[in-house]
């Protein structure tokens, strides 16, 4: 798998992504930043302001954001998907 959501608890963006996901059957990797804090301050370290964070590494697609993005969201479903 190489979708990796950085997510916390009572996000909406979180549970849209997610739920994207989910519907186009894409699998993804699940941190939640509150139950692994160390993993939360390394994101915040890396500068990234809000939640989820999503890091794609497929063939033909290497990107990463936070918040919501729906156009890289669809690309990373199509890369995960071909």
């Amino acid at each position: 798998m190489a979708i990796t959501i950085h997510s916390q608890p009572n996000c909406v963006n979180c549970d849209v992504t997610k739920a994207l996901l989910d519907k186009k059957g894409v699998e993804y990797n699940l941190i939640d930043m509150v139950d692994e804090p160390e993993i939360g301050a390394a994101i915040k370290a890396e500068g990234w302001m809000q939640a989820p964070v999503v890091k794609v590494d497929l063939p033909g697609l290497k990107t990463e954001w936070d918040g919501i993005n729906f156009e890289k969201l669809r690309q990373a479903v199509a890369a995960a998907q071909s």
